[in-house]
């Protein structure tokens, strides 16, 4: 008897140090909950504490994937089994037999604690008791702990060393533990979602403005300690216009993916850790580089993530978006020393970076202060730009290079400031763009176009174009089409010869081929023309071209400026005009300036020429005036005519028979086509001077001519073209008396009486070793058209200024 009183004291006394230890397990386990600083911390300080504490032999916490319905350890305490893939361990939900063997399976199945008091002898857990002897388990414990923020279950499990340990009160104090737990757990991943949606995007799960400031900071700090400089950039990548043109659900699949390269960028180059990135206000991103060496190495690795950004698209029943990034850059500690301070002048860099069409890095500078300002004031200004009436339309014609008729007009916009005057469109078209502004202002100049063609369409029997330019911006607008099909078809718009044509850059075609051929036919089906605008600089290849619904091609201006004296241009241009008679297209050359462009680019066959060598664009009044009013305008006449020639209308018969007689004496010199070139210049120019100006650019292309001036008078004049000395201007005058020129073989000049009249002679240097006889020869071939087109700009001059024979 008292044997048995004595072992029942001792099983009580037992009962009592368990107890005593599972109540310090609870409290060692919620001081760690109050000390807690993650869940995966949380739950490695439960399973220490189960063993260390608790006196558990084994501690271990499962997670069960929604998705596969298996069961994992995450964290663990206490000796390792010699087969971790024991199916105490890792099991699956959906196997019956794993529910009924492991206790931990049975509680994430009912949701509740689950206890086997025999876990070596217990029949249901024969595959088991292998595994608890090796491991010294009598007693097995799984304790439900809730679930994670993604929806995994969580167990924890139990083990301790003697059988039949878990009894109603060990239950009872372990379940209120199990309860603190997932308390504790819920409450850490409460605490870090609200830290991550105060300080980062939800949708990159990038820092934050706020966030990303403080960090910038932190590593502006450790590059003050260190002496190192630091690159802050802001990505823009213009989401405010896909947003506006594609929708919210578009601009926010483009956001996510290109947080996803930003921070693959990041990553994938990381070397320190002042590298990263952030999302910014107004969906702009935040680039951080530290260990800055050389700007050209920021710059290069900038033009590397802009490049990968300019290869993502989203597709949509419309087409393709593509992304038009730009990064502005600040370093430290060359233009601040403040977080705030960086980031603002980055921004400053990235907003001026917009109106740069071929930049995508661009590093701050204190000149951009003053720019910011003035583009600020313009932006503005621009606002009410059309209520104002200060937005206006310049008209360019566009000629047929072979018979010199009138076949269109390019539509270019002007802004009339009322203080600043007139600002070029260079200024004030990109921040149109940037600003969203393009889109009513694109509505406008096909409102004002469209009713400008209805007006010159009565004046007309021959089939006219008038094209307009259209952006990128606006040819996203899928409403586009419809807005214009409505204005050309409103009451009193309707043309009968004067066709709308848009504009239209290679580059925004040819991105995505079948989205623009939908996009193009929409305008066709309007009767539209398209035209390639500045065809030849894109990155695309030419044989896409026979797919696109277009009707011309617009030779850019680049390849036109040394069309007469480049090879490489002159291929270029060749292979474009090849492959436009291939399928049947018509060609525009624009920026014809010299006669020399013209006359390449007419034998190189192309169809039509825009550019100063014909006429400058004017307002629609003097356009009308000029090109389509009257019995002397191309539009009846025939051929492209000239200023002079439409100034001739309404003066005297004697004037008009004069002009005629001079016109005559001109073909007797030089042939038809050459007189109709050089007829558009004489008569366009306001002075002889002027003209003189124009023959120095002329003789300046002569073979082996090293420099060329044209002095006027007596010698005392500013020569035209070269600088002359005071003693070379007395030598050359001995051009005019004898055989009406000066030659000087040891420096290699000669001086020729171009006008002896009028006193003008032309000086010409040579870098060639030629004979003197070789040199007369080359300037006799070129020197009477020159010396006959200076003559005609004198006599014209008198004829305006009416009295013959004084010179200007």
């Amino acid at each position: 008897e008292i044997d048995q009183k004595t072992q029942q004291n001792l099983r009580h006394l037992e009962t009592e140090r368990r107890a005593n230890r599972l109540h310090a397990m609870l409290a060692a386990i919620n001081v760690a909950i109050v000390r807690r600083e993650n869940a995966a911390q949380l739950m490695r300080d439960i399973c220490r504490i189960a063993c260390d504490v608790g006196r558990m032999r084994q501690a271990w916490i499962s997670e069960l994937d929604p998705a596969t319905n298996v069961a994992r350890p995450v964290c663990w305490e206490g000796p390792l089994p010699t087969e971790l893939a024991s199916s105490a361990l890792i099991w699956s939900l959906d196997c019956p037999s794993d529910r009924a063997q492991a206790p931990s399976a049975e509680a994430a199945w009912t949701g509740l604690a689950s206890v086997n008091n025999r876990l070596c002898t217990d029949p249901s857990t024969a595959p088991l008791h292998a595994y608890a002897r090796e491991m010294g388990i009598g007693s097995s414990l799984a304790l439900p702990l809730g679930k994670t923020p993604s929806g995994q279950r969580r167990i924890l499990v139990l083990g301790a060393p003697e059988e039949d340990y878990f009894e109603a009160e060990e239950m009872q104090i372990l379940e209120q533990l199990a309860h603190d737990a997932a308390f504790g757990l819920h409450l850490i991943e409460t605490e870090q979602q609200l830290a991550q949606v105060s300080d980062f995007d939800q949708a990159t799960g990038l820092p934050n403005e706020k966030q990303s400031m403080l960090l910038l900071q932190a590593a502006i700090d450790r590059a003050t300690a260190d002496g190192k400089r630091l690159a802050v950039g802001v990505l823009d990548v213009d989401f405010q216009s896909i947003v506006g043109h594609w929708g919210s659900t578009v601009g926010n699949v483009m956001f996510e993916l290109v947080g996803q390269e930003v921070q693959a960028a990041c990553e994938s180059t990381r070397h320190d850790l002042d590298k990263g990135a952030g999302v910014l206000f107004g969906a702009r991103f935040a680039l951080l580089i530290g260990n800055v060496d050389t700007l050209g190495t920021v710059e290069q690795s900038l033009d590397a993530l802009v490049e990968r950004l300019q290869q993502l698209t989203v597709s949509t029943e419309h087409g393709l978006v593509n992304l038009v990034p730009k990064v502005g850059v600040a370093i430290f500690p060359d233009d601040g020393q403040a977080a705030t301070d960086l980031n603002d002048k980055a921004l400053v860099a990235v907003d001026l970076a917009r109106y740069e069409k071929d930049t995508n890095v661009m590093f701050f500078s204190p000149q951009m202060l003053q720019t910011k300002r003035e583009k600020l004031r313009l932006e503005q200004d621009l606002q009410g730009a059309i209520e104002r009436g200060e937005l206006v339309l310049h008209y360019q014609p566009i000629l047929a290079l072979k018979s010199g008729t009138l076949r269109g007009f390019e539509a270019l916009l002007r802004w009339v400031h009322p203080e600043l005057g007139n600002i070029p469109p260079d200024q004030f078209i990109a921040l149109a763009e940037r600003t969203g502004l393009i889109v009513p202002i694109g509505d406008w100049v096909i409102q004002e176009v469209a009713r400008q063609a209805a007006i010159w369409d009565r004046l007309v029997s021959t089939e006219l174009f008038i094209s307009i330019n259209v952006s990128a911006i606006q040819l996203q607008d899928v409403h586009l089409a419809e807005r214009m099909g409505q204005v050309m078809a409103a009451p009193g718009m309707k043309a009968k010869f004067l066709r709308l044509a848009l504009e239209v850059t290679e580059s925004h075609l040819l991105a995505d081929i079948d989205g623009s051929v939908a996009m193009l036919n929409r305008f066709k089906a309007l009767g539209v023309a398209i035209i390639i605008d500045d065809f030849g600089t894109g990155y695309s290849s030419l044989s896409y071209v026979h797919r696109l619904p277009v009707d011309i091609i617009k030779i850019d201006k680049s390849f036109v400026g040394h069309v007469d004296t480049s090879a490489q241009d002159q291929k270029m241009v060749t292979g474009i005009l090849a492959l436009s008679r291939s399928i049947g297209l018509e060609t525009v050359v624009e920026g014809i300036e010299r006669d020399a462009q013209l006359q390449v680019m007419e034998a190189m066959g192309c169809t039509y020429g825009q550019g100063f060598l014909f006429d400058r664009a004017l307002p629609a009044d003097q356009t009308q005036q000029k090109w389509l009013l009257g019995s002397d305008s191309p539009i009846s006449h025939g051929e492209a005519k000239t200023q002079w020639e439409i100034r001739a209308r309404g003066k005297s018969a004697e004037a008009l028979a004069e002009r005629k007689k001079l016109r005559t004496k001109r073909l007797s010199v030089m042939g038809e086509t050459e007189q109709m070139k050089w007829a558009r210049r004489l008569m366009e120019a306001a002075t002889p001077l002027e003209v003189a100006s124009l023959i120095v650019k002329n003789v300046v292309t002569w073979p082996a001519c090293k420099k060329v001036s044209l002095l006027w008078g007596d010698g005392d004049n500013q020569p035209i073209g070269a600088s002359v000395t005071p003693a070379v201007a007395d030598w050359a005058q001995g051009a005019l008396s004898g055989e009406g020129y000066c030659y000087d073989d040891l420096e290699r000049k000669i001086a020729w009486r171009l006008l002896p009249r009028e006193r003008v002679v032309l000086l010409l240097y040579f870098s060639s070793e030629q004979r003197e006889s070789a040199l007369r020869a080359v300037i006799e071939s070129n020197l009477a058209l020159a010396s006959e087109r200076l003559r005609l700009a004198l006599e014209l001059a008198a004829l305006k200024n009416g009295h013959k024979g004084a010179a200007d």
